[in-house]
């Protein structure tokens, strides 16, 4: 259980302020909705990710387990662990709640990142397939 985890081991060598792990909704929803970050926090996650468990010269995750995490596991649903095969070389994850959504990927070959955060209750429009994660991801190919 993430309350019972040393956050700080975590959250200290990311450089976030990420440490409200509790459920912020009145309904058990898990395991979507129970970390708030901001973007900032959330894409030194995401930087470490892309460098292979690092982030700002700390190991937060050992490789293998970056491997691990992205490896599929049943390759003809595209599903890793928690992570999805989203096309272009991406792998994420998505989740939504009463009147917001998110998505975020990351490819590995191109050291790209792609973090949404909305209130959006519409969640087709910023997952894969759709026109806002279609547009941030045509403008990210200009990084």
């Amino acid at each position: 259980r993430l309350n019972q985890f040393d956050t700080q081991h975590l959250f200290a060598p990311l450089h976030t302020s990420l440490t409200n792990t509790t459920e912020p909704y009145s309904v058990t929803f898990y395991p979507s909705t129970t970390v708030m970050s901001t973007i900032a926090d959330f894409s030194h996650y995401v930087i470490a990710f892309l460098n292979g468990g690092s982030y700002n010269g700390k190991r937060i995750l050992q490789e293998n387990s970056v491997a691990e995490m992205l490896r599929l596991q049943i390759p003809s649903a595209g599903l890793a662990h928690i992570w999805w095969v989203h096309g272009s070389g991406y792998m994420g994850h998505t989740g939504s709640f009463f009147g917001v959504s998110s998505s975020m990927d990351v490819n590995r070959a191109t050291k790209t990142g792609v973090i949404i955060f909305t209130n959006i209750a519409n969640k087709n429009a910023v997952w894969p397939g759709g026109e806002i994660y279609r547009l941030i991801h045509d403008e990210a190919k200009n990084y």
